[in-house]
């Protein structure tokens, strides 16, 4: 892995454990809210511009369908802002 894959992989990380609620350095609930709300927004987001979630995918050659499939099917089991944005 290059190290410019590295970094998406990061951010993709980043933002996966964002969107399921865990980031245990906020402090607030407000924040892990939001936090929440704008990974989830990042998801669905069809941009293809540089730092997408399209982008991301696309450099790790990876299916951002797939991801968005099944990041769905895990928060459909527990209460999650992602479905109060689709």
């Amino acid at each position: 892995m290059t190290p410019e894959e590295m970094l998406w992989a990061a951010v993709l990380a980043d933002a996966i454990a964002a969107v399921r609620g865990r980031t245990p350095n906020l402090r607030t609930r407000a924040a892990h809210y939001k936090s929440r709300a704008h990974a989830a927004a990042w998801f669905n987001s069809d941009a293809h511009e540089v730092g997408s979630f399209v982008f991301v995918c696309d450099v790790l050659s990876l299916d951002a369908m797939y991801i968005r499939t099944r990041l769905l099917r895990a928060s459909a089991t527990r209460r999650s802002v992602w479905c109060t944005l689709n």
